[in-house]
Parts: C-alpha cells; sequence; structure tokens
C-alpha cells in the first residue's frame, strides 16, 4: 500500500461512503480543515469525511503537479478503503476545479458524485491577472487545467453544483455555463442558487443542518 498522504484528514468510521473534500484558495492559500463543518453532519449518518490538503501552486509547482498531487491522494484513499462503494468527491472554489479534473483522470465507477461549490472551472483569463501570476499559470497550463463538461462522459457520475448569489458575478456565470453544458452532455446534474450566500458563508454555513443549502447537500451524498 502507498503510505498514508501527510495532507489528508479522515473523520467517522469508514464504512460504505464517504465524502473526499478538496478546499479552495485559488490554489495559493486555504487549508483542508475548511471541510469541518459538514464533519458532524456526515459522521452521524455514517459517512466518512476524507479532506485532501495539497502544496500550493507556483512557478516551480505549476498547476498540473497540484492536479496530480490530489489525484494521488485520491487513489491513496480508494486503495486504502476498498469497502468504500459510494464516494462523492467535492470541492469549493479552486478546488471544485481539482475535483473535477482528478475525477475526469481517475474514472473510477467508486466516485459516483461531484459535489461542486461555487467553482472555477475556465481558467483562460488567469494568467493574465493577479490570481495567475502569483502561480505562474501559463496560457498552456490554464488550456490544459480547464474544465470541459466532455470529460465527464462515460463515467456515470451524478453532479450538483450549488452557487452563492452574492459571490462575483465570474464565478456565478461559470456555474451556470458549467451546469448547462454537462446537462447537455447527459451528464445527471442538480444545480441550486443561494441568493443569501456569499463565496465563503456558503462553506461556514454548513455546520447549521437546518440551512437550506446544507439541507441539499446532505441529501445529495446519502443518496446511494
Amino acid at each position: 500500500m502507498m503510505p498514508f498522504p501527510a495532507q489528508i484528514d479522515i473523520w467517522g468510521e469508514v464504512k460504505e461512503q464517504m465524502l473526499i473534500f478538496i478546499h479552495g484558495g485559488f490554489w495559493q492559500e486555504g487549508t483542508r480543515k475548511v471541510v469541518s463543518p459538514i464533519v458532524v453532519p456526515l459522521v452521524k449518518r455514517g459517512i466518512a469525511v476524507a479532506a485532501i490538503g495539497y502544496d500550493f501552486a507556483s512557478s516551480s509547482n505549476p498547476l498540473s503537479a497540484v492536479v496530480e498531487q490530489v489525484v494521488t491522494a485520491v487513489k491513496y484513499l480508494l486503495n486504502a478503503y476498498p469497502q468504500v462503494r459510494s464516494i462523492t468527491l467535492g470541492g469549493h472554489s479552486a478546488g471544485a476545479q481539482l475535483a473535477f479534473k482528478v475525477n475526469s483522470l481517475l474514472r473510477s465507477p467508486r466516485i459516483q458524485k461531484l459535489a461542486l461549490v461555487c467553482g472555477v472551472y475556465e481558467l483562460s483569463e488567469l494568467p493574465h491577472c493577479e490570481i495567475g501570476t502569483l502561480i505562474g499559470l501559463t496560457p498552456e497550463e490554464a488550456k490544459k487545467n480547464s474544465c470541459d463538461a466532455m470529460e465527464l462522459q462515460g463515467t456515470g457520475v451524478k453532479v450538483l453544483i450549488l452557487v452563492a448569489l452574492k459571490d462575483s458575478p465570474k464565478l456565478i456565470d461559470q456555474s451556470r455555463s458549467m451546469a448547462a453544458a454537462l446537462k447537455d452532455c447527459g451528464i445527471t446534474t442538480t444545480y441550486q442558487e443561494f441568493p443569501d450566500l456569499d463565496h465563503f458563508s456558503i462553506i461556514h454555513g454548513l455546520r447549521r443542518e437546518e440551512n437550506d443549502h446544507t439541507k441539499r447537500l446532505l441529501s445529495f451524498i446519502e443518496l446511494m
């Protein structure tokens, strides 16, 4: 078995279901602890949670290397816990991009669902702005690591896209476009917007089970 990766936290008894979550931070900041609000509601439902961290992108650690690092971590979890039959791969912000690309590359039938929260999917403009400059993102890397709905064809994965309407208009537009493209590709996709949430409150609010977006995420993950 591969050695246990240092940047994975696991909560709960690992049974048949697991959420693997990847944090955001535009590939240059953030922590896997961001998943903590959803841990208690899932663990008490018998669903384990694994949070993956990663080395931040830079000119010496390109985004493709970050994607490969997360692929390796998910492979570890697949090998270490063969009893898990249903995996939801989730991510917030840049973590949604990483989750999408990991699923596209691995194409494991055990990864049955993708939960994408306030994601960034189209990276072509980023090399020309501060975010891209800070991580050394080249146009070639941006093209390679952008998300295309057609990548998920044939995977059988179901997708949930959650959007905060107090988020950046460009991110909202990207989520709407991705949801439409996935549906056009015949991929089962649920899309839901939340008018009172922003880029961060949508994650922090997951600690409250009575919140609409928490209910939506929990019901999606629980579905076998």
